[in-house]
């Protein structure tokens, strides 16, 4: 039983994986439609609306300690 705790720790839980290596790469491709929508006049109010909701995101991947 030891060994699967401690594999688990040394692997990290399959949600630490996904905050740490999945949710900033789809935060980066999220930001890079963003700057494109706010260059076309008629997505814009769409690109702001993406910013206000991804900001609760990046204050959370932000805050990630390695």
């Amino acid at each position: 039983m030891m060994w699967r705790r401690v594999g688990c720790c040394a692997l990290g839980s399959p949600s630490n994986v996904i905050g740490m290596v999945i949710v900033p790469v789809i935060l980066l491709i999220a930001l890079f439609f963003v700057v494109r929508d706010l260059i076309r006049p008629h997505t814009r109010v769409q690109a702001v609306v993406a910013v206000v909701l991804l900001i609760p995101s990046v204050m959370v991947v932000l805050s990630i300690r390695y």
